[in-house]
């Protein structure tokens, strides 16, 4: 097929028709994520699943997950769908879709296989069967230029039905393209953006973040305040994909973020540990954000003073295999300290198990049930 002839079908199948989204987002925390996609301009209705949220939209369209989202971790677009109990129906299907409408040419892209109740399931046997024949369609003798940026296909498969995924994005979301340093265990960027958006983030006026690790509730926090979006300091694969218009991205990504509008809050940030406390400045630095913004200081939670303005207090503390600690009795005095010297502040803790939730002795308004690095988690909050 030459250039013009491809053109013109991109033009037609991508660019011109509306197509299925699935936004992945952190699992419990869905109906953020809709609220957030809906803020953005990504229009409704929403399909709701566990760990994702479904949309129709142009090709365009979409790109406002990527260029605003801070709580989606993936953008996908759907290609297609079919039916294959066999492998021989199963390579006739994939030979049939047409890659180069999806695809940069010459490449060999990763690929995912997921299944579930189906007859197909063994994933190495579907990545080796599938993967020769998207190379193959994929090759032309003409020049291209040289593809930069991973890209990747997701094989799911349910109840003998094989869905094909294209993932828009790449490196996951919560990358947000700065040279950021990190402290044990820490919370991703996107996770941290779910939980401030749970807890009512844009009506609060002074933000505590007093076991702050690397800073990632205030750096989100301030970025997500100061309209910074995430697309301006990393790349994506759908930008090496043949569908993908520069100027109309370049347009979209220097608008300020539709997200709710609010005024810059106040920030307390700290740690007990002098190295996070440096690990913190860093990625301030790295992040560019106006150093009079953000000054951590080395400081115990337990010995802050009471305060009897109303806050939002985010606390992720010490838990898990990799870090040594008392975690009930650790819990037991975060519940104390909140109640006898935050009384009036609102709250998002994240608790490890329910033994943890439960040493807090703390009353909370909601409770979302996730997990993260691995572990099961809940993230109680009060507003």
């Amino acid at each position: 097929m030459n250039s013009s002839a491809l053109s013109r079908r991109i033009r037609i199948h991508i660019q011109g028709k509306s197509h299925r989204f699935r936004a992945v987002c952190h699992l419990g925390f869905e109906k953020i994520a809709a609220e957030e996609l809906k803020s953005i301009g990504i229009e409704e209705p929403f399909i709701i699943q566990d760990g994702c949220v479904e949309f129709e939209s142009k090709w365009n369209s979409s790109w406002k997950v990527l260029a605003f989202s801070r709580t989606c971790t993936k953008l996908l677009m759907e290609i297609r769908s079919f039916s294959a109990e066999n492998f021989g129906r199963f390579e006739k299907e994939i030979s049939n879709t047409p890659w180069s409408l999806y695809l940069p040419a010459n490449i060999k892209p990763e690929i995912q296989v997921t299944s579930e109740h189906s007859r197909l399931y063994h994933s190495e046997a579907l990545k080796e069967r599938a993967l020769p024949l998207i190379e193959e369609a994929l090759k032309t003798n003409e020049t291209t230029d040289p593809v930069t940026l991973i890209q990747k296909l997701i094989i799911s498969f349910k109840d003998n039905v094989c869905t094909l995924f294209l993932d828009l994005g790449g490196e996951l979301l919560y990358k947000r393209g700065f040279d950021r340093f990190v402290e044990k265990a820490p919370l991703k960027e996107t996770m941290a953006a779910s939980i401030l958006w749970a807890a009512d983030f844009f009506s609060t006026k002074h933000l505590i973040d007093p076991m702050a690790g690397s800073g990632t509730f205030s750096l989100e926090g301030v970025m997500w305040a100061l309209s910074k979006n995430p697309a301006l300091c990393r790349s994506f694969s759908f930008q090496e994909q043949p569908g993908f218009k520069k100027t109309t991205w370049d347009y979209l990504i220097k608008k300020e973020n539709p997200t709710q509008k609010r005024e810059l809050p106040s920030f307390t940030i700290g740690d007990y540990n002098h190295k996070a406390i440096e690990t913190i400045l860093h990625n301030i630095k790295a992040s560019q954000i106006p150093p009079d913004i953000l000054k951590p200081i080395q400081q115990d939670f337990f010995q802050m003073p009471s305060s009897k303005e109303k806050s939002l207090i985010v606390l992720n503390p010490p838990y898990g295999k990799r870090i040594a600690t008392d975690t009930l009795g650790l819990y037991q005095e975060i519940g104390k300290k909140i109640k006898r010297d935050f009384k009036t502040s609102n709250w998002a803790i994240i608790c490890p198990s329910n033994e943890a939730q439960k040493a807090l002795n703390l009353e909370y308004t909601d409770i979302i049930y996730s997990n993260h690095g691995g572990l099961n988690i809940s993230i109680i909050i009060k507003k």
